[in-house]
């Protein structure tokens, strides 16, 4: 029936939405993580290079890759918090959505069983002038 069909098709879009709602959390995790991969390696031959030729620069070389690890940790999780707040507010604009669907079935179904109650009554009464006239015959 109609009723079902849409809560089935409203099943099968939060569906769709969780399923893209993990996608894109999975993509940032892994991209997240290979940057910092990447500088680590970077970081790491850089180091190596440098390890026999003063005391100096590795130091400094240990504070660079500590501020990189740092920066790339701290883009993460503000990407990460950016997703998370947008997929929050969709869940509310998806829930707002389904409220006014369901509020406007309620309000049709009600409508209908009002309308037919009230060709019921019609049909009584008219059954009953009908019974009043024979009894007067």
């Amino acid at each position: 029936s109609g009723r079902c069909s849409l809560i089935r098709l409203r099943s099968d879009a939060m569906k769709r939405l969780d399923r893209v709602r993990r996608r894109c959390l999975q993509r940032i995790r892994h991209a997240t993580l290979l940057r910092a991969l990447n500088t680590w390696v970077h970081g790491r031959d850089v180091y190596r290079f440098l390890e026999g030729h003063s005391i100096k620069a590795t130091s400094a070389l240990r504070r660079v890759l500590k501020r990189w690890l740092h920066r790339e940790k701290a883009k993460a999780l503000e990407a990460w918090f950016r997703t998370v707040s947008f997929i929050r507010g969709m869940e509310r604009v998806v829930a707002r959505i389904v409220h006014r669907l369901v509020a406007k079935a309620w309000v049709t179904w009600t409508g209908d069983v009002s309308a037919g109650l009230h060709r019921r009554a019609l049909h009584l009464r008219g059954a009953l002038d009908c019974q009043r006239c024979v009894q007067l015959w």
